[in-house]
């Protein structure tokens, strides 16, 4: 999935003071209802309640749990909340709110500004660290690391760093640097936090590498390779050899295949899948697909067409939770609607949302 920065909302003064006050005053008496049920939970982001928006910029942070039930609103304000995650052991939640990167509880309770200006924030394994994007300039956005509290905040790698992920023992970190896509010449790196060390993997010949995911061992990433406009690959790479083997997947899950994700267990991969490349405007679906992690078994998940696309997913012990845009043409105009849906390795669908304006799930074991 390639990170974004929100742009925010260019806002007076005298706004921006009003808006802290009546949302810090609000917070201290608005309390969440219907709160989800402990258990396995997904906290998402929804424009549900913003219906008259006219900058789009306004969202709120919601939690449900995986069968779609017990639907809160965990935040309270009317700024763009985005990008929430869950800490490992599902108490606390990291997101951003407007440009700058907030910590509160599951609940919505306890929030507090982490860090000014950041973007795509990801807890350490541990739960002690934080990183996060920053763009710097037009073409940079800078990897940083701080402690969970925002103190000891520091840049930990340069450049344009378009995503990244914590090693499951916490002790290094795979990144990309560069943009990927059909000119690009990404690689991904993997640095040790502390001593930053860094190394560069190889890439595919005449491609370039992304999406770096590790597997629940930490031995091995898998990532996808864009190789310009003919087709996109998935490989699998062992950090400590070096050796690299490309899954060879049957035509019929499509050529292009891109942001591979590994199971909790290990045994699968998910990806998504088209007939066309991501960026080119003649797309008319994107599909759910997975593999069994020897390359075997790949098999389409979801049969979506007419417009229909799948993106930003997460896996949710043997399901996957993940978004289903859907673009309509209406009064000459094209308009998309966005639902989180769950999908198992058989296949099986369930619709969790239906308010056309639901996206970015991120799923937890509390």
């Amino acid at each position: 999935m390639s990170p974004k920065v929100t742009k925010a909302v260019i806002l007076t003064a005298s706004v921006i003071i009003i808006a802290v006050i009546l949302g810090a005053s609000a917070w201290l008496f608005w309390k969440p209802s219907n709160r989800a049920q402990t258990g396995q939970q997904v906290a998402f982001v929804s424009r549900r309640d913003f219906p008259k928006s006219v900058t789009q910029e306004e969202s709120a942070i919601y939690v449900m749990n995986t069968d779609g039930t017990g639907q809160t609103r965990i935040t309270d304000n009317s700024l763009a909340n985005s990008s929430p995650q869950w800490s490992k052991d599902g108490k606390e939640i990291v997101f951003v709110q407007k440009e700058d990167v907030y910590g509160m509880k599951g609940d919505g309770y306890g929030r507090m500004k982490l860090a000014v200006r950041g973007a795509f924030p990801q807890w350490s394994p541990d739960g002690k660290r934080i990183i996060f994007t920053r763009q710097t300039t037009t073409q940079d956005f800078h990897l940083f690391i701080m402690n969970s509290d925002g103190t000891k905040k520091r840049v930990l790698v340069t450049g344009h760093v378009t995503q990244f992920q914590w090693s499951p023992d916490g002790r290094s970190i795979a990144y990309t640097q560069g943009r990927s896509g059909p000119t690009s010449q990404a690689a991904i790196h993997v640095i040790d936090p502390d001593s930053k060390a860094d190394i560069t993997l190889p890439s595919p010949e005449g491609g370039d590498a992304n999406s770096p995911c590790w597997s629940p061992d930490g031995k091995q990433i898998v990532f996808g390779s864009f190789l310009g406009e003919q087709r996109a690959d998935i490989y699998v790479i062992d950090v400590a050899t070096k050796e690299t083997r490309k899954l060879d997947l049957p035509d019929d899950v499509g050529p292009w295949r891109w942001q591979p994700a590994w199971s909790s267990n290990g045994r699968q991969i998910a990806f998504l899948s088209s007939v066309n490349p991501p960026w080119s405007a003649k797309k008319e679906s994107v599909n759910m697909a997975a593999v069994m992690a020897d390359g075997t078994g790949a098999r389409l998940l979801t049969n979506l067409k007419d417009w229909r696309f799948a993106s930003d997913f997460v896996w949710a012990d043997d399901a996957l939770i993940f978004v289903l845009g859907e673009i309509k043409e209406k009064n000459g105009k094209k308009e998309t609607s966005t639902n989180i849906w769950s999908v198992g390795i058989d296949g099986k669908t369930k619709r969790l949302t239906t308010t056309g304006k639901d996206s970015a799930p991120n799923w937890a074991l509390r």
